[in-house]
């Protein structure tokens, strides 16, 4: 009995057809080779080279700048260890995670780089004008004692109350309406049908009552459910669903999750041209 035998060259182009299939299947998996990873929080720390509480003390810090300067700064930090280039790193890092608002391009990105002894400050569009090369370089250089020390928090907050003292002085403000925009005011299913039905029992409830009031007035007998609604004070219920949809607005936009998510930085389409300086100590 023959077997039937395949030819070499055969062999060699199946071989070469595997091997291509093989590679764009672990390009599509990996990623374009140098693609930077977006940050996700605040402050960005894989190699813990903070403590939880300094940690904590700086997302705090952050979000108190986000919300109580005018201009409503995004400010991440992040200690990502070694580096081959501060500021390639630190650019495409900005653009994949789009730190700042869409138009308003109100980021900045503090790169701590521990093995390489350097530091960077990205600066998105909108602060150029407020945040120059010069300044964000003496910002970086008044950290180096703290930076020699190794203490990278003191270094870090040092950082962003100058960058905050800039930035009260600058007349960069945001229009009040895209700031409002900024925060996601949502409010989840239970505390909308929890509103919509108390505001529908309240319709029918006050029209109820308005029934009862005429019979009452045209002297007509009143059953125990009239005398029931007549008692009832309407308008503190009323102002109880209200203050009680507006705390849910609030809860959802401020909380979103819990303590859990505090840390957590969402994309918001900012842009940067490169602007900033780096610094070694």
């Amino acid at each position: 009995m023959n077997v039937p035998t395949v030819s070499r060259p055969l062999l060699t182009r199946t071989l070469h057809l595997v091997l291509a299939v093989t590679a764009l299947l672990c390009l599509s998996l990996t990623g374009p080779a140098g693609a930077a990873t977006p940050l996700t929080e605040l402050v960005t720390d894989p190699h813990q080279s903070l403590s939880e509480q300094e940690q904590d003390q700086l997302v705090q810090k952050l979000t108190d700048l986000r919300q109580t300067l005018p201009s409503h700064p995004h400010i991440l930090i992040v200690l990502p260890g070694h580096v081959d280039d501060i500021d390639q790193y630190a650019n495409e890092t900005f653009h994949a995670s789009g730190i700042g608002q869409k138009g308003q391009d109100n980021g900045l990105l503090i790169v701590l780089d521990i093995p390489d002894n350097q530091a960077r400050i990205e600066v998105g569009y909108g602060f150029e004008g407020d945040l120059t090369d010069l300044q964000t370089f003496n910002i970086l250089h008044a950290a180096q004692p703290d930076l020699k020390a190794g203490h990278y928090a003191a270094a870090l907050n040092g950082m962003l109350d100058s960058i905050a003292d800039i930035l009260r002085k600058s007349e960069t403000q945001v229009h009040e309406e895209q700031a409002t925009s900024d925060t996601d005011f949502n409010i989840n299913g239970f505390d909308l049908a929890l509103g919509v039905g108390g505001m529908v029992l309240f319709a029918l409830g006050s029209g109820f009552t308005v029934r009862a009031q005429r019979r009452a007035a045209q002297g007509l007998p009143l059953s125990i459910f009239d005398r029931f609604l007549i008692s009832i004070p309407w308008d503190v219920i009323l102002s109880l669903l209200i203050n009680i949809l507006s705390a849910a607005s609030r809860n959802n936009a401020n909380s979103s999750g819990g303590d859990k998510k505090k840390n957590s930085y969402k994309s918001g389409g900012g842009d940067s041209g490169g602007g900033g300086a780096k610094d070694s100590w």
